[in-house]
């Protein structure tokens, strides 16, 4: 508030419950539950951005944001300009700004939306988290499509359960206004959203594998990517896509769906969707050539990112190991990328992987459990620890897993480790940081990315090979 005061400020809204007034003689008043109003407040500030604009959110506990940043590519490749929203960063394609909150706050939001509109946006694509909606981040928002990728377990710590993590997703598909309800066939909470919005008057667009409106059948997945038949309403389709694994099968859906739903016909959406590659830290490859941009989030989506090739056979260099950086932080992201890489690993997959500190502890030992079946090797680490203690967040991974596992509390020496080690045709996965350019310990964050410690160790794993 003295911020705002010293920048100009004429008056202040404050919180009225629990709060007093302490910050001097200026124009002020007391307003309940000011969260919840905050949103509309700022909607109307900024002249109601997203009416102007095609609103799709996506939640859902994994997806989110391959699904919202493919929106933006193919919507944007489609000639209707879209900017995305979400964990990895904000903008248009090739112009994404970092993020602080996968949802940023209500007023931020409405911010983001005006600037997009005034810069000839046509839509925005946006991750919806369980928090933003809990916290009424996107009330003041009015969504056109609303997209649920899956749920599984995550955030406990701040739903306590899993029926009112459900819950907060949920909200997302009972929004006024809403036209289009994309929903996973083959989730538990889709079918269930599906039968509440059947016949009502929002339209419902399911999708799946075994099922859907919207459904793939006689996929292939292989060292070359996806392929699979579409059928659809709008008829039948071939998809064939350089992505990896069954649950890029099921977000690739997702943003098909959406897509239809914003009625692009089926063999456009196809081709758009055949062209968008994975999003930064999410199964990224790495060499140990340093990127073209210092930027991570500055190219294009599908375009200076590494892309996979032939995992197994090394990436680029011959006698290297395949080395992919993955965000997956739950233990139903962290089984899906797991069991895709293991069938194209010649050698042993390793995973370097550890938990949050301060987030849901009791999967820590079913992460641990996770790895322990589908990796051949496992080395526990570090995963921003914040303020609880390294050794004692490995300890509850382990308590997972057989005995005899290699844990390093420092992640940079597990990393190094793990690519000193891996054979030229193994694969190593480090998981859970993803994009994240961090490390939190202690209440500081200090710079840290698992690509670039990645291009480290190939680099000097590289020169100790040619000396």
């Amino acid at each position: 508030i003295a911020a705002a005061i010293a920048a100009g400020a004429a008056a202040v809204l404050w919180e009225a419950e629990n709060q007093v007034w302490n910050a001097g003689e200026i124009a002020n008043l007391a307003v309940a539950n000011l969260k919840e109003q905050a949103a509309g407040l700022a909607a109307a500030w900024y002249a109601n951005p997203s009416q102007h604009l095609w609103m799709t959110g996506i939640t859902g506990t994994n997806g989110k944001t391959s699904v919202a940043h493919w929106l933006s590519a193919a919507w944007t490749a489609l000639g209707r300009k879209t900017a995305a929203i979400g964990t990895i960063g904000n903008g248009f394609p090739g112009e994404l700004q970092v993020a602080s909150h996968t949802t940023p706050d209500a007023v931020s939001l409405q911010g983001l939306l005006a600037d997009y509109r005034d810069a000839g946006a046509r839509g925005v694509a946006m991750e919806v988290s369980s928090h933003g909606l809990h916290q009424g981040r996107v009330a003041g928002v009015a969504f056109d499509v609303a997209v649920l990728t899956n749920l599984t377990q995550d955030h406990l710590d701040y739903h306590g359960d899993m029926a009112s993590y459900a819950a907060a997703k949920a909200r997302l598909f009972a929004w006024p206004g809403l036209k289009w309800a994309v929903l996973n066939a083959d989730d538990e909470l889709g079918v269930s959203l599906e039968k509440q919005l059947r016949g009502g008057a929002t339209q419902v667009l399911s999708y799946g594998l075994h099922g859907g409106d919207v459904c793939a059948q006689r996929i292939r997945a292989d060292r070359s990517g996806l392929h699979m038949e579409i059928v659809s309403p709008w008829g039948m389709g071939e998809l064939v896509s350089p992505l990896l694994g069954e649950f890029n099968a099921y977000n690739l859906l997702a943003a098909l769906g959406a897509l239809l739903a914003g009625g692009v016909p089926l063999a456009d959406a196809l081709a758009a969707l055949a062209k968008v590659e994975a999003v930064p830290g999410r199964m990224q490859s790495v060499s140990c050539e340093p990127p073209r941009s210092q930027n991570p989030l500055a190219a294009p989506l599908g375009g200076a990112m590494p892309a996979l090739g032939r995992p197994g056979d090394g990436h680029g260099e011959e006698g290297e190991p395949t080395v992919i950086v993955d965000f997956a932080h739950t233990p139903d992201a962290l089984e899906k990328v797991l069991a895709a890489l293991k069938p194209l690993t010649k050698g042993k997959l390793v995973c370097v992987f550890g938990c949050g500190g301060g987030r849901d502890t009791t999967k820590r030992p079913l992460m641990g459990a996770v790895v322990a079946a589908r990796a051949d090797v496992a080395i526990v680490t570090s995963d921003n620890p914040r303020n609880e203690d390294p050794a004692h967040i490995i300890a509850d991974i382990l308590a997972g897993m057989p005995p005899g596992q290699d844990a390093i509390v420092d992640r940079r020496a597990a990393i190094r480790a793990a690519i000193s080690a891996a054979g030229p045709e193994d694969i190593v996965v480090l998981a859970g940081k993803g994009h994240e350019s961090y490390q939190e310990s202690n209440g500081v964050r200090v710079p840290f990315s698992d690509r670039e410690e990645a291009q480290k160790a190939l680099s000097e794993r590289k020169q100790r090979a040619s000396t």
